[in-house]
């Protein structure tokens, strides 16, 4: 019996060779993860510093496994740090408390929101300010990843004030806009990918528009996109207060070549740039999407360069970057990075090298 021979899309019948544009389709596309794989492998893994420990309950069921954003507050002096937590199901908002190796789970937050569907939130950043500050969470601004519909909750950022001593929320006076989605909507080459009201959406696996990563500085938000990703990985700069206030802003797009298909999962703001969590872009059923590679980024440049690679030990994804201690004179990062898919997150810090 002889071996059926398997053709690389557009190739012809009848024995003819592919095509050198069906040969570079087939390597952008289906070969895509592999590619990011042996990128990846040539990246040193990030050495273990400690493990921490949750302590409180996140909730029910998928809560427990579906952490995917964390940001804190600057330290007012040597001490335990004011963080939030956020989750991908069921609205999970948490105000937390950083403590040594230790993150204790405050007070359950709920956004007042009306709507079917769910948050889908996806990042958390804390943005300093001589009157307090504030934690910026954004949704996926993307389709539900089961039925690919359009569900207007995902399409929001948050503003959460905090007090000016201690970091902590100040209670009430959470906010939110969409204002986003309009942003998003005026950028030619990502409207078409865009999840809009009274469209076809596309999902993840398909391209589809995703954000999930935001860090802030100078008065501006980043949101990093996870997809699309097939000609490098998107950020978008968009002014906080104007996206609170009025008409959608414009937003810079800054491009970012990392690997093929690989997207921004998180960004953590440093000295001098921003460290960037990348991980695959469109599909969580492959093997390379439990690795992750931190780069850094000057936040202006199209490149970046890679640093060290985060691995999970099980099915978990690194999900989630908040930066401990900033590299000073050479000396190495050191990062927290949280597991989707994991029982709290399996919370880890991690010494990265200096780029």
């Amino acid at each position: 019996m002889h071996a059926r021979r398997s053709r690389l899309p557009g190739a012809r019948r009848r024995g003819r060779a592919p095509g050198v544009a069906a040969v570079l389709a087939f390597l952008l596309g289906t070969a895509a993860p592999l590619l990011a794989q042996q990128s990846a492998a040539t990246v040193p893994e990030a050495r273990v510093i400690r493990d921490l420990v949750l302590k409180g309950d996140l909730g029910t069921g998928k809560e427990k496994r579906s952490l995917s954003g964390i940001a804190c507050a600057p330290p007012p002096g040597p001490g335990p740090r004011a963080c939030i937590l956020v989750g991908d199901e069921k609205d999970l908002m948490w105000s937390a408390t950083l403590a040594g190796e230790t993150i204790r789970l405050d007070a359950r937050l709920h956004p007042a929101q009306a709507g079917a569907g769910e948050l889908d939130l996806e990042g958390a950043t804390f943005a300093a300010a001589p009157e307090g500050g504030a934690y910026y969470v954004t949704g996926s601004h993307g389709a539900s990843r089961s039925e690919g519909q359009y569900e207007a909750r995902r399409f929001q950022v948050f503003r959460i004030p905090t007090d000016p001593t201690t970091g902590a929320i100040a209670p009430g006076g959470i906010t939110s806009t969409r204002a986003l989605e309009n942003v998003i909507a005026a950028i030619p080459g990502l409207a078409r990918l865009a999840c809009r009201e009274g469209t076809t959406c596309a999902r993840l696996d398909a391209d589809g528009l995703n954000i999930e990563g935001i860090a802030a500085r100078d008065g501006a938000l980043y949101f990093g996109l996870r997809n699309p990703a097939t000609a490098g990985a998107t950020i978008l700069k968009v002014p906080a207060n104007a996206l609170f206030a009025g008409p959608a802003p414009k937003a810079e797009v800054l491009r970012v070549q990392l690997d093929a298909g690989i997207g921004v999962r998180d960004l953590a703001p440093v000295a001098g740039g921003f460290l960037i969590l990348a991980g695959l872009g469109r599909s969580d059923d492959h093997l390379a999407a439990r690795r992750s590679v931190i780069h850094f980024w000057d936040g202006r440049s199209e490149t970046a360069k890679p640093l060290a690679q985060i691995t999970s030990a099980d099915d978990g994804k690194p999900e989630a970057l908040q930066l401990i201690t900033d590299s000073i004179a050479g000396k190495p990062y050191e990062v927290l990075v949280l597991m989707d898919g994991v029982k709290d997150g399996a919370p880890r810090v991690y010494e990265v090298p200096a780029p």
